[in-house]
């Protein structure tokens, strides 16, 4: 697959040649969880090129599940150029599906200018994106906590899009939801509680996926690579730390079963 970037056709500006790998329709699904690689040089994004290269020398996945602040500034062209490019070698070889986080919003339809999802469904793109898509025998469904109403709740046309949406999904169908930031309090070391990332109305959202038999949570913003079994409340959640300014990189291996 080849891309053109202008619909001048007499510039002839074309991509390198890129791939992807299409559902099969088998029962197993392979996927690699990304989260804030938010960077402001290119030497930070070789950090990040870095870091998913070596991920898919471990693990052959389908595609890469990103749960946003992907640029410092949502508008800054330069991030975004160094992001695809740094790692463009293996970007280049999978699909990126992405999340939109609160470094996004700092800018004016970010998601909506430097990715192209379908199925889609009618919504302000300002601040990001949620849609779904399926996938093999997963269903995910990826939300947008900028698109929150002035209570710091998500919004209720996005409820009402995720009540509609899940209608649709068989339970013992696997849902995997995915967005930036986490929707409760997580507890952290020594007995305190992280707080300010959690959207008011996060139990509803939690509502709407009891009865799933498998339900997995995927979030960023934090900063912080955690696993937490919530199985009692029907869930597990996933946290991925910040992978622009590292220390070091650290790639975690969590089975859906």
């Amino acid at each position: 697959m080849r891309l053109r970037p202008s619909s001048d056709a007499s510039r002839n500006w074309w991509s390198e040649t890129g791939s992807f790998t299409v559902e099969d329709g088998s029962q197993e699904t392979s996927f690699i969880h990304i989260g804030d690689p938010q960077a402001q040089s290119a030497a930070q994004y070789d950090t990040f090129a870095t870091l998913i290269e070596k991920a898919y020398e471990m693990y052959d996945s389908d595609f890469i599940i990103d749960t946003g602040d992907n640029v410092d500034h949502g508008d800054n062209f330069r991030q975004w150029q160094w992001l695809l490019d740094e790692a463009s070698d293996t970007l280049m070889n999978t699909v990126l599906m992405s999340a939109s986080g609160n470094h996004e919003d700092m800018g004016t339809n970010a998601i909506d200018k430097n990715f192209v999802y379908s199925n889609v469904p009618e919504q302000d793109v300002s601040t990001g994106i949620y849609c779904s898509f399926d996938y093999n025998n997963i269903h995910f469904a990826i939300l947008n906590t900028n698109d929150l109403d002035d209570d710091d709740s998500l919004s209720d046309e996005q409820i009402e899009w995720l009540k509609e949406d899940l209608s649709h999904i068989d339970k013992d169908t696997p849902v995997i939801v995915a967005s930036h930031s986490p929707y409760r309090k997580l507890e952290m070391s020594k007995g305190k509680w992280y707080t300010g990332t959690v959207t008011s109305n996060a139990q509803e959202v939690l509502t709407l996926l009891k009865g799933f038999s498998h339900v997995e949570i995927f979030a960023g913003h934090r900063h912080v690579n955690n696993f937490v079994d919530h199985k009692a409340e029907g869930f597990d959640y996933a946290g991925d730390s910040a992978l622009g300014k590292p220390t070091g990189i650290d790639i975690k291996e969590y089975k859906i079963t």
